[in-house]
């Protein structure tokens, strides 16, 4: 069941076609999920950071946007580079996917309101994301991608996921201020 509710979270998992590589994605959030203290219907409902006051975006809509940004910018670098550019789209799709996976295991309900977890608190997002991706076998690129959140990603996928989840966030604090 919980399996479903994921593909119903992320229907973009279709688009993975590596198959192996869309069912350890799609493993990856339910585990994930089941170690959290969160429903995966509380994702549609739960803001998708502490850091901005008040923020009315939700943990799915914030990676969801970010996931189609990241298909955009890799197929507008397609189209621009053609072959001599080499973007494994299966990496950027399941790379935007699994990229806040971590985020589940840094949040926590305290008294109603979203916080951060203890655990949170001492290890960000990407420790727990690339703990848990590795668990089902997630290629070491895409750890790569989970765990690179500085300024410097190094690798073409890492790049275009990493300035479309920026993006975005960039975006939703500038509209909360």
């Amino acid at each position: 069941m919980l399996l479903d509710d994921v593909k119903k979270l992320w229907p973009e998992l279709i688009w993975i076609k590596d198959e192996s590589l869309r069912d350890n994605t799609l493993n990856a959030w339910a585990y994930s999920i089941k170690n959290s203290v969160f429903a995966p219907s509380d994702l549609e409902k739960i803001s998708f950071t502490t850091d901005i006051e008040d923020c009315q975006i939700s943990f799915m809509h914030y990676c969801r946007n970010s996931l189609r940004i990241a298909i955009e910018i890799a197929n507008k670098l397609n189209d621009s580079f053609g072959k001599s550019l080499k973007i494994n789209m299966d990496y950027v799709i399941a790379g935007a996917i699994l990229f806040y996976i971590g985020k589940l295991n840094e949040l926590d309900i305290v008294n109603g309101q979203l916080t951060k977890s203890k655990s949170g608190k001492l290890l960000n997002k990407n420790f727990k994301g690339v703990s848990i991706a590795d668990r089902f076998s997630i290629p070491i690129e895409l750890l790569h991608i989970i765990a690179d959140d500085s300024a410097s990603p190094k690798s073409i996928e890492s790049i275009i996921v990493h300035h479309a989840y920026n993006l975005s966030f960039d975006v939703i604090k500038n509209i909360n201020n």
